[in-house]
């Protein structure tokens, strides 16, 4: 799927608010220490930091929120329920075609861009966490 999103690669699009408002609200249903721990760690892919991305984790269980946080520069740290999470990754990257939009008045072209996480980590993640009380450090090494 490709989606639409100025050359300068801001959250200003309508869907990059639209992420915003999701983990904003994923990661205050997470806040607070009751039955929670921090999780925090690295998310690389093909050995490179992720610059800019999201994480969701979903109680296997379904008993717990879930809960969701950005990724910056490779890193991420948020308040999880204990108990086990399956983790969901996604960022997206220009996809070397263009498009034309007219959201804001004028065309103007803008670089398309699509999901840079493969499925099996995202979609139909395949990573598990088991977070324990305290402070959960773990590195997702990811590729291709």
């Amino acid at each position: 799927m490709l989606t639409l999103l100025q050359s300068d690669f801001r959250p200003s699009s309508i869907r990059g608010l639209g992420w915003l408002g999701i983990v904003v609200v994923l990661g205050l249903a997470g806040c607070g220490s009751n039955g929670r721990s921090t999780v925090e760690g690295t998310v690389t892919l093909n050995g490179q930091p992720i610059e800019s991305g999201s994480m969701s984790f979903r109680p296997l269980d379904g008993k717990t929120p879930t809960v969701g946080c950005f990724i910056t520069a490779g890193r991420f740290r948020l308040q999880v329920p204990i108990g086990s999470m399956r983790v969901e990754i996604s960022a997206m990257e220009k996809s070397g075609k263009k498009g034309v939009t007219t959201a804001q008045g004028d065309p103007v072209e803008v670089d398309l861009v699509s999901e840079a996480i493969p499925e099996r980590y995202n979609a139909k993640s395949v990573l598990v966490i088991d977070v324990k009380p305290g402070v959960n450090r773990v590195a997702y090494a990811l590729d291709r």
